[in-house]
C-alpha cells in the first residue's frame, strides 16, 4: 500500500488514477480507512480523484471526509465531492447537497450539485427545493428551478410562476423554460396573460412552447386549439400566438389561420402564412396548393416549398401521396421544381409510381432525376425482395440506364443491369 500511496502523488494523471482506482476494489475496511488518513497530506489534483474513487466504494465511513470536502477552496475537491456524497448517502445527501448548491454560485460547482441531486431525487427530496426557490442565491434559485421542471410534478407550475418575471435574468429565463415541462391545460390562460404582456423575442417563443405543451396533452386533437383560438381576436396577440396554432393544429385553427392569412395586416400575413407552412400535419398542405394556384406573387414559391415538404412528412399510403405529388405538378413550372417532385417520388415503391416517373425519362431536363427515382422505385430494398418485375418495368428501367447521370451513374448503372439481369422472365404488372 506504501508504493500506491507514493504512486498517488505521481504528477502524471493515468499514472495517478490508476493507482488510486487499484484499490477500489479491495474488500477491506483498511483500505478506505488509509485513504481517510492519507487525504489531508494528497495532492490538489489526486483529492478529487481520491474522493470519487471513495464514493464509488460506498463505506459511509468515508462521509465525514466527503462532508468537509463539499466546502473546500478547491472547486475540482467541491465537485467531486458532491459526486460521492450522493453515491454513499443517496436519498439522505439532498441537504448537503443543497447546502453546496446554496453555498457556491459558481456554474461548474451548481452543474455538480444538480447532477448529484438527478441521481438521488425523489418527489421527496425536490420538495426540499422550494425554500431554496424562495430564498436562495440566484444561481441556486436557477438550479431549483431546473431540478424542479425536471421532476414533472404538476403543481409546481405555480411554485415556478412568479420567477417569470424575476428581476435576475438568468432566473427569469430558468423559470419561463421550466413552465414547458409543467404546464397542463389549466394554465393556458395564464400562459396567454404571460404571453399579452411579453414583448422580449426570446421569451415569447419560449412561451409558446409551454403553451403548445399545455394544449398539447389535451386527449382530443380538435380541441387543443379552442382556448388559444379565443385569444386570437385579440389584435395584440394574433401575431404572438398564430405559430402555436400551427403546432397546436385541428380544423377550427387551420381555417382560422387561413382567414387571417386572406384578411389579416401584413405582418399578420407573414405569421399566418408560416403557421400554414409549418403545420403539425398535412392538413394545411390544401391552403398551400390554393396559394400556389392563386399565383400571388410573394409568397407563391414558399407555397410550393411547403406542400412539397407536409405531404413529404405526411402519414398517407403510398398511392394517396403519388397523388398529392401530381397535384401540385402543374405548379412545377421549371425543371428545379419538377426534379425537387420527382427525387421525392423515389421513395415510393408503387407500380403507379414507377410509370408516372417513366414519363419524365425522356425530358433532358429530368431525366437523369426520373432515372434515379425509377431504379430507388423498382430495384429491391437495401435487405427485402421487394423489387418489380414485368416487361414494362424492365422497359423503363433499361431506358432509366442510358440516361441516368452523376458521379455514381456507373455505380446506379450496374446495380440497374445486375437486377434486370435476376429479373423474372414472366410479364409481370
Amino acid at each position: 500500500m506504501t508504493q500506491i500511496l507514493k504512486a498517488a502523488s505521481h504528477p502524471d494523471d493515468k499514472f495517478r488514477n490508476a493507482a488510486i482506482n487499484m484499490t477500489a476494489s479491495l474488500d477491506d475496511p483498511e483500505v478506505v480507512k488509509m485513504w481517510i488518513r492519507h487525504y489531508p497530506n494528497a495532492s490538489p489534483a489526486a483529492k478529487p480523484e481520491i474522493l470519487s474513487m471513495l464514493g464509488a466504494r460506498g463505506d459511509e465511513a468515508a462521509l465525514p471526509v466527503i462532508t468537509s470536502a463539499l466546502t473546500d477552496a478547491a472547486a475540482p475537491v467541491r465537485r467531486s465531492a458532491a459526486g460521492a456524497m450522493a453515491m454513499i448517502s443517496g436519498k439522505d445527501a439532498a441537504p448537503f447537497l443543497i447546502s453546496y448548491m446554496k453555498q457556491f454560485s459558481d456554474d461548474a460547482d451548481q452543474e455538480a450539485a444538480v447532477n448529484a441531486f438527478m441521481s438521488i431525487a425523489g418527489n421527496e427530496e425536490a420538495g426540499l427545493l422550494l425554500p431554496v426557490l424562495r430564498d436562495g442565491p440566484a444561481a441556486a434559485r436557477k438550479s431549483a428551478i431546473r431540478l424542479m421542471a425536471w421532476k414533472k410534478k404538476d403543481s409546481y407550475f405555480n411554485e415556478i410562476l412568479p420567477y417569470a418575471s424575476d428581476a435576475d435574468e438568468s432566473v427569469r429565463l430558468a423559470a419561463l423554460r421550466a413552465l414547458e415541462s409543467l404546464a397542463c391545460p389549466q394554465d393556458q390562460g395564464v400562459l396567454i396573460k404571460l404571453l399579452a404582456d411579453t414583448e422580449n423575442p426570446a421569451h415569447v417563443s419560449i412561451i409558446r412552447q409551454a403553451l403548445i405543451a399545455a394544449a398539447g396533452k389535451i386527449e382530443d386533437p380538435e380541441k387543443r386549439s379552442l382556448e388559444i383560438l379565443k385569444a386570437v381576436a385579440d389584435v395584440r396577440l394574433k401575431e404572438k400566438l398564430i405559430p402555436v396554432l400551427s403546432k397546436t393544429g385541428g380544423r377550427e385553427a387551420l381555417n382560422a389561420v387561413l382567414k387571417e392569412f386572406e384578411n389579416g395586416t401584413p405582418e399578420v400575413k407573414a405569421a399566418a402564412f408560416t403557421a400554414l407552412s409549418s403545420w403539425n400535419d398535412y392538413s394545411a398542405s390544401s391552403a398551400l396548393y390554393e396559394i400556389c394556384a392563386s399565383g400571388n406573387k410573394t409568397y407563391e414559391s414558399q407555397a410550393f416549398r411547403g406542400y412539397i415538404a407536409q405531404v413529404k412528412s405526411a402519414k398517407v399510403p403510398d398511392d394517396q401521396k403519388l397523388l398529392l405529388f401530381r397535384k401540385i405538378m402543374p405548379f412545377a413550372t421549371d425543371a428545379g421544381r419538377k426534379n425537387t417532385i420527382i427525387s421525392e417520388l423515389g421513395s415510393l415503391k408503387t407500380y403507379l409510381t414507377l410509370f408516372f416517373v417513366a414519363g419524365y425519362l425522356d425530358d433532358p431536363a429530368t431525366s437523369s432525376s426520373a432515372s434515379l427515382a425509377a431504379m430507388h422505385i423498382a430495384l429491391p430494398s437495401a435487405g427485402t425482395k421487394d423489387g418489380m418485375y414485368g416487361t414494362n418495368v424492365r422497359e423503363i428501367l433499361m431506358k432509366a440506364a442510358q440516361k441516368i447521370t452523376g458521379p455514381e451513374a456507373e455505380y446506379n448503372r450496374e446495380m440497374i443491369n445486375k437486377y434486370l439481369a435476376s429479373m423474372p422472365a414472366d410479364e409481370g404488372f
